[in-house]
């Protein structure tokens, strides 16, 4: 009656190896009746191989009953039931003695351990995972570590040049040529220094999902134009060609004028950055299907098989380390991404190697209907129209109140108005 009631399956033998009784639960588990099974060989009943050879493995009853010691097998055991069903087992065992000590017989006790094997593959993925999102997190606080300790340099390295010069500038010993030059190391650092604090809002706009467009129709080669009118000074100080080979002109896209000239002058600026002197830079446009395609190719260093695939992550960048040879956040690529998917376009970057330049390639849709050329220059003003517009407008006769913080900006807004009109200068702080 114990042997029937407990949990575990259990078959005897005798000194012949023959069974002599199965429980309930050793029925269940190799599919043999206690009368089919009686008188015959364990192992035609208790049939066993290992796991991964799938080799028969010794009966752990019958080394018992030869030994007279209680045997337990190693893991791995798959036992073969009656209708070739195959379950992992845990089994042991032992031999059955006399009241004078002799062997009369064995005794096999054995358990189905599937939802245990079950329950430890699970723990051991539970474990994986743990581990792997406990090693991403810990790179993830790296790469924000190191993203920081970049912003703190690539910030500090303009303004030194802002202050040391302003500096200079207030002893009043530059000449003409002096001051001049002074005052454009200045406006170009502050403006370095712009672009880097614009990057920092546009890509936290991005992870805030608060980046929005102001869409209409565009025609993406005076986009084009634009972009590269912008980075020409910058190319020429490196003697780099700057080429474009601009088709389907006249081929609209429905999007913000505005983000799709960042968008190409990020490409564009990348590219020139990590291009070295007397290099190339081409640009194009052509129509593939339904889609234009920007493509803008470099000669430069090129970007290694194991970094192109985080080219487009933000606080990604080959090196950034304080040693890294060239400057810059290291968003811009992140942020163009982003642009592009919020167009519904896509977005790639290509690379033989290091040392062999790199292409990115820019797709958008096709806008279905074709809209006068005259809303085009509506749609994107270029940069030498909207100064020449600012400079246009005339404030006489009006009476203005600016309000700012900190005082400062209030006064160069002031300043400026003035500039457009005869305004009287009154700043209270």
């Amino acid at each position: 009656m114990t042997l029937s009631s407990i949990g575990e399956a259990v078959i005897a033998t005798d000194t012949n190896g023959d069974v002599t009784f199965l429980n309930p639960v050793a029925e269940s588990l190799t599919g043999w009746k206690q009368e089919e099974a009686q008188g015959r060989s364990l192992r035609h009943v208790f049939n066993i191989m290992n796991e991964q050879t799938r080799e028969t493995v010794e009966n752990p009853a019958l080394r018992a009953m030869q030994e007279g010691l209680i045997v337990g097998l190693a893991n791995h055991t798959v036992l073969v039931a009656k209708d070739g069903t195959e379950m992992p087992i845990d089994d042991s065992g032992a031999p059955i003695k006399g009241a004078e000590g002799k062997v009369i017989g064995a005794v096999l006790i054995f358990r189905d351990i599937t939802e245990r094997r079950l329950a430890e593959e699970e723990r051991s993925a539970l474990l994986a995972s743990e581990r792997a999102a406990r090693k991403n997190a810990e790179a993830a606080s790296r790469s924000k570590d190191e993203f920081v300790a970049m912003i703190s340099h690539e910030i500090r390295t303009p303004l030194n040049s802002i202050l040391g010069w302003a500096q200079l500038l207030r002893r009043g010993k530059f000449d003409q040529a002096e001051t001049e030059r002074a005052t454009e190391i200045i406006e170009r650092n502050a403006k370095a220094q712009s672009q880097l604090i614009e990057d920092l809002l546009d890509i936290s706009r991005v992870i805030s999902g608060k980046l929005t467009l102001n869409v209409r129709s565009v025609e993406l080669a005076q986009i084009i134009e634009a972009a590269m009118d912008s980075i020409r000074t910058a190319a020429e100080a490196k003697s780099i060609q700057l080429r474009a080979r601009l088709e389907s002109r006249g081929s609209l896209v429905a999007g913000d004028p505005n983000r799709l000239q960042q968008i190409v002058f990020n490409l564009l600026s990348n590219a020139v950055k990590f291009t070295p002197r007397d290099g190339r830079v081409e640009v194009s446009l052509e129509r593939v299907n339904s889609h234009l395609q920007i493509a803008v190719s470099d000669s430069g260093v090129g970007i290694s098989p194991e970094f192109l695939p985080f080219v487009f992550d933000r606080f990604s960048q080959a090196n950034t380390t304080s040693e890294r040879k060239y400057g810059g956040l290291g968003l811009g690529l992140a942020i163009v991404r982003h642009l592009v998917e919020l167009h519904g376009g896509t977005v790639q970057a290509d690379s033989p190697g290091e040392g062999q330049g790199a292409t990115f390639t820019v797709t958008l849709p096709v806008k279905a209907l074709h809209e006068e050329m005259s809303e085009l220059g509506r749609a994107a003003p270029s940069a030498e129209y909207a100064d020449s517009l600012a400079d246009a407008i005339m404030l006489d006769g009006l009476r203005v109140m600016i309000v700012d913080e900190p005082i400062e900006a209030g006064e160069l807004v002031v300043v400026i108005a003035s500039i457009a009109g005869r305004l009287s200068k009154d700043v209270t702080g």
